[in-house]
């Protein structure tokens, strides 16, 4: 669950708000939305919409993440006022009487369009990393962490994700171990009896991807998907387009 209030105690930056569009945040000057889970969205509604476009600010996000906000909020207007990042590259954001700044995405692995933010100006460089998973043997591959000639860049202050930066967390189980023990669990039900039911009942809309992926491929049989919305948001990720369906009685998987 996010507790971070949204703003950057950097001056250089401190007309920022990110992942939090209520009270005094209001009041920033540009937005950003790592990634559609909802303690990293409050304020994000229709009316905030309408409050940047009244105000032309704008809200930064992933490609992925502003398919998924349009669908989420039926926006009909104000597409313009969300702003899709494109993946390692740097955009140089400029506000009348502010200092220029620089920010790039990173992929934070956490769920379908999840990134976190490298926010660069004159004076100070600044990591927002939002909820993410991140392997060690990733990281020399990400461009925007380095220098041109291949050097680590120097990072003035890391605003850290540490919802799992606890003991009992020590052994938390890798997607792989993770993935074994559902397929094991599914497969043992499924060879009681072929058409037994699995009702898999996420704890949030989006971060199980690859789980269901992989459950899918494994047991070779499609996924059926409730929601509307959800359908035509995963339709969107290609690794899904044959492993899902919206017709309840083609398979006995379904997403609850």
């Amino acid at each position: 669950m996010s507790t971070f209030n949204g703003r950057f105690h950097e001056s250089s930056l401190g007309f920022i708000s990110v992942d939090n569009f209520i009270e005094d945040n209001l009041n920033s000057k540009v937005f950003f939305l790592s990634h559609l889970h909802t303690d990293h969205m409050k304020g994000l509604n229709i009316h905030f919409i309408c409050t940047l476009m009244e105000s032309k600010r704008f809200l930064y996000c992933s490609q992925v993440t502003k398919k998924f906000l349009i669908k989420k909020l039926r926006i009909c207007i104000g597409h313009e006022n969300i702003i899709g990042l494109e993946d390692g590259l740097p955009t140089r954001i400029k506000i009348p009487d502010l200092p220029l700044f620089e920010v790039n995405t990173i992929p934070a692995g956490h769920c379908p369009g999840s990134v976190m933010f490298l926010f660069e100006s004159p004076d100070v460089t600044v990591l927002y990393t939002g909820d993410f998973r991140l392997p060690f043997c990733d990281l020399p591959k990400y461009k925007a962490l380095h220098t041109i000639n291949g050097k680590v860049k120097k990072i003035d202050a890391i605003y850290l994700d540490t919802t799992f930066a606890f003991p009992k967390y020590l052994q938390f189980p890798s997607r792989e171990k993770s993935k074994n023990e559902l397929v094991n669990i599914v497969n043992q039900w499924l060879n009681k009896n072929p058409n037994n039911q699995i009702a898999i009942i996420p704890t949030a809309c989006y971060g199980l991807e690859f789980l269901l992926l992989e459950l899918a491929k494994a047991i070779m049989k499609k996924l059926y998907i409730p929601s509307s919305i959800l359908f035509e948001n995963y339709s969107y990720i290609p690794e899904f387009s044959d492993l899902i369906t919206s017709d309840s009685d083609s398979t006995n998987v379904h997403l609850s």
